[in-house]
């Protein structure tokens, strides 16, 4: 009976910890208002607003007025400062460029409920009207973003003019698929990303900006997003409801009908989305052409921009003006 009550003992008193601690956490959070809004544009941290269905959302538009729209979708954890060393080299190139943060990430809202496939679709199908766009855009994906491009181009052929994809995530089912979903688990998956989100998320941000050429810069700009109350909570909700670790092959392989130009652009070396995946994804697109290179990782888009600024503006510059 002793050992019995000691084991319920430390059963009740882990628990009860895991409850103060996860409550605690919670007060380290500050929420993303219209006070806060306004006091990041005053500081040029921020750019411009939309309001959604679901909630507002960050966004900014720069170049030319009657340049080609080219749409920059980020990855699954770093906002849309991941495209800060894209903007100006393809505005001075005639080209009209759109980044935005999806909900959940740098200054957008974080609306509770499922972060799905439907949730960050139209959202891009929103803020497109809400900004007067009906032309048909260049989309490029990076990392995740990839897998968004490829099931916006699977519901919304129409509005695509071709297709650009960066070490493009879930073109096939994550070889860490059962090890990560153990993080989904109700309730010990919200307290470990709620408690332990800080430490897991910037370790392995500051493992991926650290060589990176504006590596504070970008630490910086992750750090002040990891302040937001529901950050964590987006994170975790995106693994568990978008199939980005059972992948979209089939919304890649629609991409394969539509009349339009695909380009990858992958690093060689990339751990994350291994390279071996162009196979996949040229087995996928069998029309696309991939551009590699030999000795760069995952972080190709903000630690080697002027190269990939160079692969973007050969497939843009390659597709004649309608």
């Amino acid at each position: 009976m002793l050992i019995v009550r000691i084991i319920s003992f430390l059963i009740v008193f882990t628990a009860l910890g895991m409850g103060i601690s996860y409550f605690w956490a919670g007060d380290a959070f500050r929420s993303l208002d219209d006070e806060e809004r306004s006091k990041l544009q005053a500081e040029g941290l921020a750019y411009e607003f939309a309001e959604l269905s679901e909630g507002i959302v960050h966004y900014r538009l720069e170049g030319p007025q009657d340049g080609q729209l080219v749409v920059l979708v980020h990855g699954f954890s770093a906002p849309s400062f991941v495209w800060a060393d894209h903007i100006a080299p393809l505005s001075a190139s005639g080209y009209r460029v759109l980044v935005f943060d999806n909900y959940g990430r740098g200054f957008s809202d974080h609306p509770k409920g499922p972060y799905n496939v439907e949730r960050t679709d139209t959202l891009l199908v929103e803020l497109l009207q809400e900004l007067g766009i009906d032309e048909a855009v260049h989309m490029a994906g990076y990392s995740m973003g990839g897998a968004i491009t490829a099931e916006f181009a699977s519901r919304h052929p129409e509005k695509l003019r071709s297709v650009l994809l960066i070490a493009p995530a879930a073109t096939a089912p994550s070889p860490d698929l059962k090890k990560i979903k153990r993080i989904t688990t109700p309730v010990l998956g919200d307290w470990i990303i709620r408690v332990l989100g800080d430490k897991l998320f910037f370790n392995e941000a500051f493992a991926s900006f650290e060589e990176t050429p504006s590596a504070r810069q970008h630490l910086s700009a992750y750090k002040y997003q990891l302040g937001y109350l529901g950050y964590r909570r987006s994170l975790l909700s995106t693994l568990r409801y978008y199939p980005l670790l059972e992948g979209v092959a089939g919304s890649y392989a629609k991409i394969s009908t539509l009349d339009i130009p695909v380009t990858s652009i992958w690093g060689e070396k990339d751990t994350t989305v291994p390279f071996d995946q162009a196979k996949t994804l040229q087995r996928l697109i069998p029309q696309g052409r991939i551009v590699s290179f030999p000795d760069y990782e995952h972080s190709l888009t903000y630690a080697y921009p002027e190269d990939v600024n160079a692969a973007m503006l050969e497939h843009l510059q390659s597709i004649p003006v309608p």
